[in-house]
């Protein structure tokens, strides 16, 4: 992993050190330009790599999430990610705005987007995505994988995917072979070129859609790169940028167009620079941007690129903020336990397995015992639990390993 310090900030470019990437062709992937890794310090240099996303107490006793290890000093912190892999990804057809579901793979794609956002530290306030599943199913499996099932999420046509018009459902290898490779390409990589219109005898017509039923003229029946960089514009200057203007962090859950096209405004990139710019499923894009300007921080790469992809390959040994295990005696005491059983009315001779630790005069339980203490002082939730009646037998071993008795 070699280190470069680009305008004030450190980002790490992946060299071939058995990290995990995602399969994309290097001609026209932007990850194996540009990928972020977690490395020690961060940006911030406060919190060790691979530390997860554990709460601090102010000295007001209020819990705050820690300083996410990428943000600067004097900028915001936006997030892009492309939705996980779709089922017309894995079948390489022309997919726009058919509204086409996650593969398993492109599940565990996003549930892994939203646990990196969480193992860098990031905190957001609102996120924005389409209409389309793909996006909106990504969103929330990342919302859920880093504990932001609360901010606002707010949907618009407008973060659709690219509109392919006739092409949409052909499959891009026998639209090769029918068409060409030339024609394809323009098609798929122009910036200004513009697919075969779709028609209302289309079996995709998207027209019929009760989702666009308002849009009337702007209902588009087929779009150029261009066209759709201008149709996401109005929705960025009007909803997104007033958000991270106003110090909110924003999360945007999208498609491979709508975030080159976002990145081509951003960064300005030439046309000729974008045809090689493509966007990885499930990967979160970071851009760190001027408060004045809101122009990208830090030097392009030879495309002018300036976002910073993060990836981690050790997710899966990140624990939860909630794995620690508490103990019975750790939190009881034996005079507090004994007005307990006094308040509930139980015999306390009956509750047993709580040593008195003459040094301390405090409880105190051995560690070999403290399974039991939990299954027969404590019930499933957390109640006080008397031994079994002498009179009745006991219940089976299945029934006691799920009521305490």
């Amino acid at each position: 992993m070699a280190l470069r310090h680009l305008g004030g900030a450190c980002r790490a470019t992946a060299t071939n050190s058995g990290m995990a990437t995602t399969p994309t062709p290097s001609s026209i992937s932007a990850l194996s330009r540009r990928t972020l890794s977690h490395f020690g310090g961060g940006l911030g240099g406060d919190f060790p790599a691979g530390s997860c996303s554990h709460f601090q107490t102010n000295v007001g006793g209020v819990k705050t999430p820690p300083r996410c290890e990428y943000e600067i000093e004097g900028c915001h912190t936006l997030v892009l990610v492309r939705h996980g892999q779709s089922e017309w990804n894995a079948a390489k057809r022309f997919t726009g705005w058919v509204d086409v579901d996650l593969t398993e793979k492109g599940r565990l794609q996003a549930t892994n987007a939203g646990r990196l956002l969480k193992l860098h530290n990031f905190a957001f306030e609102e996120a924005h995505t389409s209409v389309l599943k793909r996006a909106v199913r990504t969103l929330w499996t990342a919302l859920h994988s880093s504990d932001h099932h609360w901010i606002p999420v707010k949907h618009t046509w407008r973060l659709n995917e690219r509109h392919y018009g006739g092409l949409t459902g052909l499959s891009k290898t026998q639209a090769e072979l029918e068409l060409g490779a030339e024609m394809l390409r323009e098609y798929r990589r122009g910036f200004d070129t513009r697919p075969l219109e779709m028609t209302e005898d289309h079996p995709y017509y998207t027209g019929d859609d009760r989702r666009y039923r308002d849009l009337g003229k702007l209902l588009p029946k087929g779009e150029s790169l261009k066209q759709c960089k201008e149709r996401i514009l109005p929705y960025w200057y009007e909803s997104i940028v007033p958000s991270i203007r106003s110090g909110r962090r924003v999360l945007i859950a999208a498609h491979n167009n709508v975030i080159r096209c976002i990145a081509k405004h951003l960064d300005d990139i030439s046309v000729d620079c974008l045809r090689d710019i493509d966007i990885p499923t499930g990967q979160p894009l970071v851009y760190n941007l001027d408060k004045v300007t809101l122009q990208p921080v830090g030097e392009p790469d030879e495309h002018g690129f300036r976002g910073r992809f993060l990836e981690d390959p050790g997710l899966d040994e990140c624990p939860s903020e909630y794995a620690q295990v508490i103990h019975p005696n750790e939190i009881i005491d034996l005079e507090s336990l004994r007005a307990e059983a006094k308040k509930l009315g139980i015999d306390a001779s009956n509750i047993h397995l709580i040593q008195k630790c003459p040094e301390t005069n405090a409880s105190f339980v051995p560690k070999d015992q403290r399974d039991l203490i939990k299954d027969q002082i404590l019930g499933e939730q957390g109640f006080l639990c008397p031994e079994p009646a002498k009179d009745f037998p006991a219940a089976p071993p299945k029934y006691r390993e799920h009521t305490g008795f």
